[in-house]
């Protein structure tokens, strides 16, 4: 699996999401030739600052969001790709997270294998199995990224599986955003 133009699409052109324009906490991250560059697909978290950060930290692959209570730290898939031009004209770097609504897209910034939340975890292996986010390695590139999860493990639950990557061409088609 490699990183691509795209990497987060949705099924259909009718979604009824909400996405909001949320500055960057680091605003290096907006800039294409930086090595910790974003890419769309990747997870984010909007902090008390108001800006946008990674949701978890990179360092290592495996790591989950510090803060696992959905209210105190709630998820956001970033939708902008690497280098868009909006994103680099604006101050704040501001770049648009799908913020509400419910929505099916699919990502290749995902990692099948890597599992959290304890004895609960599972790679991902099933249509409606839960999706958690956690820091991944996509061809030695480190992203916060989509992997395997349950219901009863810890770990903040972003959405289902709707289609398995074997049967789409290496997309995760998932089902997220449910409102919240």
């Amino acid at each position: 699996m490699a990183i691509e133009i795209e990497n987060f699409r949705p099924v259909t052109e009718l979604l009824p999401v909400v996405r909001r324009d949320v500055g960057l906490e680091d605003k290096t991250l907006a800039d294409p030739s930086n090595a910790l560059t974003l890419v769309d697909g990747e997870w984010m978290a909007v902090n008390e600052n108001n800006r946008a950060e990674r949701a978890v930290d990179i360092a290592s692959a495996g790591n989950e969001p510090v803060a696992l209570n959905t209210f105190t730290k709630l998820l956001y898939p970033l939708w902008a790709e690497t280098g868009r031009f909006d994103v680099q004209a604006n101050y704040e770097k501001k770049t648009p997270l799908i913020y509400l609504g419910g929505y099916e897209f699919e990502t290749l910034i995902f990692d099948p294998t890597v599992t959290i939340g304890g004895a609960g975890g599972a790679a991902i292996s099933s249509i409606h199995q839960p999706v958690k986010v956690a820091s991944i390695d996509i061809g030695g590139k480190k992203l916060s990224g989509l992997v395997g999860g349950s219901a009863s493990a810890t770990g903040t639950v972003v959405g289902f599986v709707t289609r398995l990557h074997t049967d789409n061409g290496g997309w995760l088609r998932f089902r997220g955003g449910f409102g919240w």
